[in-house]
């Protein structure tokens, strides 16, 4: 009965890929723009809802922090995409946010 019981408190329920959004592609993904602190997380979840292989890398050159290298590669295209994305600065991103005309609702 324990061993039972252990066993159905360890079954998972498959549950479906948190970063997957039903037909988002290169061509509608929304204008993205971010500080240079964020500017990892914006290319890794772009890299995620696209399908992008990526992976870490150490970069010892400026203080061995950790870099995104994206597989270029995999997804023709992709490199052009991914120069598309903006990192203007926490400042230059709130500005551009306000230039933009965007009213949240």
């Amino acid at each position: 009965m324990l061993s039972l019981s252990v066993l159905i408190g360890c079954w998972k329920e498959e549950l479906p890929d948190p970063f997957v959004i039903e037909g988002i592609s290169m061509e509608n993904y929304p204008k993205v723009d971010c500080s240079t602190s964020t500017s990892l997380l914006q290319k890794l979840i772009a890299c995620k809802l696209l399908g992008v292989d990526y992976e870490w890398t150490e970069n010892m050159i400026f203080g061995g922090y950790y870099d995104l290298l994206i597989h270029y590669d995999d997804l023709p295209g992709s490199d052009e995409f991914f120069k598309n994305l903006k990192v203007s600065t926490t400042h230059g991103a709130f500005m551009n946010l306000a230039e933009s005309g965007y009213v949240p609702r």
